[in-house]
């Protein structure tokens, strides 16, 4: 379910707006709004999706079979706010129904969350793992930043039951395809942020990924391997990282050799002249042979002082 406030986008005709006989700035803000939950909807695998400012609400479903229209539709004028509850009972009744309108996009359907197994298929997903291996998903950087570059979204394999969602993105496990057999595919935890929704934390992320460019030389040591700075279908930024194990639990004593390891740790960044600047215990990884290693670089910077490096030091004898 996709919201908008009614001033910003007033819902009244999309397909007019998507055949372009309605060009104010309302319709055109809308059909931005329209090609917005599309991209959820195919994203995520959605069939069904709602696009509402609560005075209207699209009903929205999606066509796979060949021949069919894109989206299909259904407009309801609403007498006040839609609950998610009624949102969810008027899908089910519009789809039991088949009450959709066919749409005015004159394309066939939309693209499949994999390559597929036919000889053309497994072509053109060599040609799109070829065209994101242009530094083996691991990308130098370029003037001391890495590039943000398209990934096609068939790459990206995630395990959304490992989610762990914060204020504004979430990280999760995953792998990116490198061939067409899963054995030789890379594992990776996705740190992934929706640039549509919240541009701030898009410039975080840009920020984090310069932070790793700068401690290059630490990657795979104290801070784990940045395979990629990715962006999928001008919705999703994502950072491909490389697993390194779990976070020190906050239940777990932590004696002296582990606190060792993680002042070592630490120390390698601020030996580059930078601070982490969020020393808590989610972000120490541990790998299973004991190996201990600094996560989430988003408030990595360089530090203004010496006095500063030894603050952020004595922070970990507090954990």
């Amino acid at each position: 379910v996709e919201y908008k406030t009614w001033w910003v986008a007033d819902l009244k005709d999309l397909p007019a707006a998507f055949e372009g006989t309605r060009c104010d700035s309302l319709s055109r803000q809308s059909l931005e709004a329209l090609q917005q939950i599309y991209g959820y909807m195919t994203f995520n695998n959605n069939k069904y999706g709602i696009l509402t400012n609560w005075k209207r609400a699209w009903f929205l479903r999606r066509a796979e079979t060949s021949g069919r229209k894109t989206l299909e539709y259904y407009l309801f004028k609403l007498g006040g706010p839609i609950s998610m509850l009624k949102a969810w009972v008027g899908m089910v009744l519009l789809a039991e129904d088949d009450w959709f309108y066919a749409s005015p996009n004159p394309d066939s359907a939309s693209p499949s969350q994999t390559f597929g197994t036919s000889t053309a298929a497994l072509t053109e997903q060599k040609k799109a793992i070829h065209k994101a291996k242009r530094y083996p998903y691991h990308m130098p950087p370029i003037d001391g930043k890495y590039q943000c570059l398209a990934l096609d979204f068939r790459l990206c394999i995630f395990d959304l039951s490992s989610a762990r969602r914060g204020a504004k993105g979430c990280v999760v496990n995953g792998r990116l395809l490198q061939s067409s057999t899963e054995e030789d595919d890379l594992h990776v935890i996705y740190k992934v942020v929706d640039i549509l929704r919240y541009h701030d934390v898009a410039d975080m992320l840009e920020g984090e990924a310069c932070a790793y460019a700068a401690l290059q030389d630490l990657q795979g040591q104290v801070i784990p391997t940045l395979y990629g700075f990715y962006e999928v279908w001008g919705i999703l930024r994502l950072l491909a990282l490389e697993p390194i194990g779990n976070a020190i639990p906050q239940d777990e004593q932590i004696d002296q050799t582990l606190r060792m390891k993680m002042k070592a740790a630490l120390q390698h960044i601020h030996n580059a002249g930078f601070v982490h600047g969020d020393i808590a215990r989610r972000n120490f990884c541990r790998t299973e042979r004991g190996e201990v290693f600094l996560v989430d670089l988003e408030r990595c910077r360089y530090a203004k002082n010496l006095s500063e490096l030894d603050d952020e030091m004595n922070e970990v004898d507090g954990l």
